[in-house]
């Protein structure tokens, strides 16, 4: 463990401070001088029911005993009820819309302990979940990235660096406390001060690099089986490994590994899942009523309307054009005028078709992706 200089001890005599501002629904991230520069607020973070009325705890007792076992949890009178019943709540619930928060709540308690090995078990569960709000997630990635530095049994600094380069990213990402910055800049100071203690290491392989490396190149038939050899656990594995599939024309393939990426690391990957999503469309999709591919149908579509649009423009034309820079009655002229309304009008109505149709062709693909998605990130194993 880091001696004395390291962020935990900076708050030692803060303990009973912090737990006041986790009862009014602080996140309760502590490394240590990031609470005595700018202070616990700096930390909150949301959380469904930090607090109840009496009115409120009635009405919601009568509807859902998850929600009623999760709100007396986050209202227990001190760390440790906290935790027992925390701890209650996701061994008695499978699952719930408060695992996300019961996980990430434990993560702070056990971090206020000191019980860091338990603090990794918990951040971490917490942060499989892809849908675990921003604010949520920076202190997190930092209190777990923490532990990472400083647990006796699980320290692994190359993680704890992970979370640190991800929380940063999150909060860059913006809509976010931009004060958990400074909590970045601690971490890394508290790994490389770790890393100073240890005998510098031999370079290591580095088969990520050397496969974006063959990426990088266009050598992509060598970067698709560099990746394939890597963890597909990991986001930039999976990611570069969708990139190089695509350029092979394996599109299925390509589509599972970007969308695993977006749902690995939402805020590392963005634009993974559109970019799949886009791939889904162009080569794989097919409409149930015809069994054709969206772009296919698109174009005919176009082209139909086109050519409808060019036959009625040269009827009107051949009717009406020749008396164009001439002289003409009154009532030719608004007979022509008439015409000419009709005309638009009937145009309008074909661009406003095929439009719908598009649109109705769309909405089927994005729902056959959503399917798609779905079953990728069962296999993956993050909810």
């Amino acid at each position: 463990m880091i001696p004395n200089k390291g962020v935990v001890s900076l708050i030692d005599n803060k303990v009973s401070d912090l737990w006041s501002n986790i009862r009014r629904g602080a996140a309760g991230l502590a490394l240590g001088a990031g609470l005595v520069m700018f202070g616990a607020n700096a930390y909150a973070s949301p959380n469904p029911y930090t607090a109840f009325n009496s009115q409120e705890q009635q009405k919601v007792e009568q509807v859902d005993p998850k929600t009623v076992a999760y709100s007396n949890a986050m209202n227990a009178k001190s760390i440790d009820d906290k935790i027992r019943l925390l701890e209650q709540y996701v061994t008695t619930y499978n699952e719930s819309q408060y695992h996300k928060y019961a996980f990430k709540e434990l993560a702070f308690g056990y971090y206020n302990k000191k019980d860091y090995d338990k603090v990794i078990l918990n951040g971490d569960k917490a942060l499989g979940f892809a849908d675990l709000d921003a604010e949520s997630k920076a202190p997190l990635f930092l209190v777990t990235g923490e532990s990472y530095v400083v647990s006796p049994n699980k320290k692994n600094l190359d993680k704890a660096l992970d979370y640190a380069n991800r929380a940063e990213q999150v909060i860059k990402a913006g809509g976010v406390n931009q004060g958990y910055i400074k909590g970045v800049d601690i971490l890394k100071s508290l790994i490389e001060k770790a890393r100073g203690g240890v005998a510098k290491p031999a370079p290591k392989p580095d088969p990520l690099g050397a496969a974006k490396s063959f990426y990088n190149k266009k050598d992509y038939t060598n970067a698709e089986k560099a990746f394939a050899s890597l963890d597909q656990k990991d986001p930039d594995v999976a990611y570069y490994h969708g990139l190089s599939l695509y350029q092979n024309k394996k599109f299925n393939e390509s589509i599972d590994r970007l969308v695993a990426a977006s749902i690995l690391a939402p805020e590392k990957y963005p634009k993974a899942r559109e970019t799949a999503q886009s791939i889904f469309i162009a080569n794989i999709f097919k409409d149930p009523a015809t069994g054709r591919g969206y772009n296919s149908l698109v174009k005919e579509y176009n082209d139909m309307a086109q050519q409808d649009v060019a036959k009625l423009n040269k009827d009107w034309n051949d009717k009406w054009g020749h008396l164009e820079n001439k002289e003409i009655t009154e009532e030719v002229a608004a007979e022509a005028e008439k015409e000419k309304k009709v005309l638009d009008q009937r145009i309008a109505r074909i661009n406003s078709d095929i439009l719908s149709l598009q649109k109705k062709l769309k909405n089927a693909a994005d729902a056959d992706f959503t399917k798609l998605v779905d079953v990728i990130r069962q296999r993956v194993g993050v909810r």
